[in-house]
């Protein structure tokens, strides 16, 4: 699974995207879980920082932080200092 990342922690408001991959072997809830299933949801939230740091996905970026904002199908959260908060 691929997802995107707006870097606009820090005040980052270029636009730059990170794309994370969670790996094939992970174990992902189903589309309509993560829509529908807050715990489902926060599984998978967790899994694209973790993925989104360089520790476990070297890029040539800044691993993901507070403030960003992750896109999950067609939601969207921003990075808290505990957790995520859905955008509107």
């Amino acid at each position: 699974m691929l997802v995107e990342v707006e870097l606009r922690a820090f005040r980052n408001d270029t636009g730059q995207i990170r794309n994370v991959e969670l790996p094939n072997l992970l174990y992902l809830p189903s589309r309509f879980a993560i829509e529908n299933d807050e715990e489902s949801r926060m599984f998978v939230l967790e899994k694209i920082w973790m993925y989104g740091q360089n520790d476990f996905q070297p890029k040539q970026q800044r691993s993901v932080s507070v403030g960003d904002v992750v896109r999950l199908y067609d939601r969207k959260f921003e990075v808290a200092m505990l957790g995520f908060e859905e955008i509107k």
